[in-house]
């Protein structure tokens, strides 16, 4: 889905949305954080203000669609293709991004559903670590 050019998102050019609330979810933020050298990317709690905005004029709601949804250059992208996306802006290694671009997108996204569903089970010892200032730059309200 592409967003109208009226959102003034051309100052954002990627960005994150994530469950703030899920420890998991936190965990591949931290992740990210390492592996985007180049700090392309954006960050936003499913919560914020931001994806506020964007709810009231699109059917967007990562809470109810279990989802995260990353935004690129005015494209939003969910489940299984955003994290093609993501990892294709970060520069991972471009092997590994084809691959998973050739499984066909309803086996991507059964195991992305899969592990949204289940991702609580996964972090019962994980403890959420928060960004230093240079990262703090990186998340939007």
């Amino acid at each position: 889905m592409k967003l109208s050019e009226d959102d003034n998102l051309n100052n954002i050019d990627s960005v994150l949305i994530f469950d703030g609330d899920c420890a998991f979810c936190n965990s591949c933020v931290n992740l990210l954080l390492r592996l985007d050298k180049n700090k392309k990317l954006r960050f936003t709690s499913s919560k914020s203000n931001f994806v506020k905005s964007i709810e009231r004029r699109y059917s967007v709601n990562p809470n109810k669609d279990n989802s995260i949804i990353f935004i690129n250059k005015s494209f939003l992208y969910y489940r299984s293709d955003a994290i093609i996306k993501i990892l294709r802006v970060i520069g991972f290694n471009k092997f590994t991004v084809g691959i998973l671009k050739l499984i066909p997108k309803f086996i991507r996204d059964a195991g992305y559903n899969f592990v949204a569903k289940h991702r609580y089970i996964f972090t019962k010892n994980i403890v959420c670590k928060f960004p230093n200032d240079e990262d703090k730059l990186r998340f939007i309200n």
